[in-house]
């Protein structure tokens, strides 16, 4: 999946606007009010209206490539592929006109539907196999450009079919969770690693979430109010391999024996414990990998029964709660998951601003990392668009592996000054747009990114409290700064001790 073009006639600060994608991570930096997220939120609205089948909300065009993969026979030992390079175009006239398409495959254009599914078998090949949308605030626009699409996935899930495709997957709050259960599941591989390194979680002591009596339910809590499919076949599991269903007024599970305890109060919810990390590898065991579990818990939420959940981990022998995890590590954690667990053959990433909280070490990593994802799972054919305002994002964006564009005023600025490995203050002068500022408190923002690059922490937070007052806490170049020295200062505090 690779977005090469877009066109955009008017769709809030865009006007008449084009923008070339030429890599498959492409960075977009501007101040706020830019044009930045609107361009992710017209490339969103654009594949939804086509997934629905409706009008547009806008004059556009866009085109993308494909590389689609078909089995044309399978053996027990071999299996013979073919595969397609195609290049895809959609457009709409004006606001309220229907979408044109022309899929150029091989020596042909299709231009008209039947053409197009008689070709690839299904129409929706011609799509990206799923949108991952992630924002670090809350976007209600995002929000309900993917709500129709979860309302449909619901109603199939009930059905008992899990495997339709899930175009839009938008990250909300509560999927933390989820995605850090599955996560934790994984026994092999980077992942283990990965969550002691950026969480200091070393294994599960316990993990219990709470689902709650649905809107559908038809049935009782000892029946899983009726639940079908997946959703009754992992209670149904989780049934066989724990103690039987408790029904209680006053519940409290601590002391009961058992690696599974399940129990039920008034009817209205459900409180299931996972005791030890063998016994969640048993789990995702028997529905064979991570993203399978994944999907699983996805739609207990999705199909409106899950609340939340509560965990209990181990790190160096000592216990420590869910709450101890920082912002920082837990928006580590769910960019990791998305990428891990809900990539699939065609995968578009929209990312608005994802290293908000992260530790400027990891904001350094952050292209690189997702270059080795792209890397080892090169049978994935992902594309990357990415908002920021961290420079330290910018400084190891490999421009082999990726571009930076600059916006303003809903306009691209054709010339791109090089970033690769600059110091922080060429970064913010010449890119991030701090020259919008006098010269004086320009040369001094550079001076306090500067002092925390450099790890010195004294000074940074001197030279933070003299900018704080000057510009005021709510400042995005102050927030930016509070955010990184709080985790220099809490870096510093675990090497000394």
């Amino acid at each position: 999946m690779k977005i090469t073009s877009l066109y955009i006639d008017d769709y809030k600060l865009l006007k008449n606007f084009t923008i070339d994608f030429k890599k498959d991570i492409s960075v977009l930096i501007g101040v706020n009010g830019s044009g930045k997220s609107s361009i992710l939120e017209s490339i969103a609205q654009i594949f939804s209206n086509v997934f629905l089948n409706q009008k547009s909300k806008f004059g556009f065009r866009l085109i993308y490539e494909l590389r689609l993969e078909e089995i044309l026979e399978q053996t027990a030992t071999t299996s013979e592929f073919r595969t397609d390079y195609i290049k895809v175009e959609i457009s709409a006239l004006k606001k309220n006109t229907d979408l044109s398409f022309k899929v150029f495959v091989e020596d042909k254009i299709l231009e008209d539907k039947d053409s197009i599914e008689k070709r690839f078998n299904s129409f929706q090949k011609i799509l990206p196999s799923n949108i991952i949308i992630y924002y670090s605030g809350l976007s209600e626009i995002m929000k309900k450009i993917c709500e129709p699409h979860d309302q449909v996935l619901s109603k199939q899930y009930r059905d008992g079919n899990i495997n339709i495709q899930r175009p839009f997957f938008y990250f909300e709050p509560a999927l933390f969770e989820i995605i850090l259960i599955s996560l934790l599941s994984y026994e092999f591989g980077d992942i283990p690693d990965y969550l002691a390194e950026r969480a200091k979680i070393d294994q599960i002591e316990s993990i219990t979430f709470r689902l709650k009596k649905p809107t559908w339910a038809k049935g009782k809590a000892i029946n899983w109010w009726g639940a079908d499919g997946k959703v009754k076949d992992f209670l149904d599991f989780l049934g066989s391999i724990g103690k039987p269903l408790i029904i209680d007024e006053k519940i409290s599970s601590t002391g009961r024996p058992g690696n599974v305890i399940i129990e039920a109060w008034q009817d209205e919810i459900l409180i299931i414990t996972i005791i030890g990390q063998e016994k969640l590898f048993e789990i995702r065991e028997h529905f064979v990998e991570e993203k399978a579990l994944f999907k699983i818990l996805n739609t207990l939420y999705i199909d409106g029964l899950w609340i939340d959940a509560k965990f209990n981990f181990i790190n160096k022998g000592e216990k420590k709660k869910f709450s101890v995890l920082s912002e920082g590590e837990q928006q580590s954690i769910i960019i990791k998951g998305l990428i891990e667990l809900v990539t699939d053959e065609n995968t578009l990433f929209l990312f608005d601003e994802p290293d908000t909280y992260l530790h400027p070490s990891w904001q350094r990593n952050f292209i690189e990392e997702i270059i080795k994802f792209t890397e080892i799972n090169q049978a994935v054919s992902s594309q990357f668009l990415i908002t920021t305002h961290s420079p330290q994002l910018l400084s190891n964006a490999i421009p082999e592996k990726s571009d930076v564009q600059i916006l303003e005023d809903g306009e691209i600025i054709k010339i791109t000054p090089k970033y690769y490995g600059r110091d922080i203050s060429t970064i913010l002068y010449e890119l991030m747009g701090v020259e919008r500022r006098n010269k004086k408190v320009t040369k001094q923002l550079s001076k306090l990114f500067n002092l925390i690059e450099d790890e010195e922490l004294n000074k940074a937070k001197e030279e933070f409290l003299v900018m704080s007052e000057l510009l005021g806490e709510d400042d995005p170049a102050i927030l930016r700064a509070k955010t990184q020295i709080d985790y220099l200062e809490e870096a510093i505090n675990e090497t000394d001790n």
